[in-house]
């Protein structure tokens, strides 16, 4: 599978972007993949370093953080930790 830019929703923002954003992004792929450096690189124009993603995959559901995302050339996400 690839980036859907139609699978990217946001689900909650602060006005000022730099508080970051909240989204979901749901598709067919494993949540591994989605969760593969540059897998998301079509949303690098949205995504906000510390935006929470919800990664719903064919596989299960994780929360992601961004990492690296607005005017890189990769997007790259983690595994929100505490």
């Amino acid at each position: 599978m690839a980036y859907d830019v139609l699978n990217l929703s946001k689900v909650s923002g602060h006005a000022n972007y730099a508080l970051g954003g909240f989204w979901e992004y749901k598709e067919d792929a494993t949540v591994a993949a989605i969760s593969a450096s540059g897998y998301l690189n079509g949303a690098n124009n949205v995504l906000q370093l510390g935006d929470v993603i919800v990664v719903r995959g064919s596989n299960g559901t994780a929360l992601r953080q961004v990492t690296s995302a607005t005017g890189a050339a990769t997007v790259t996400v983690a595994a929100l930790t505490s």
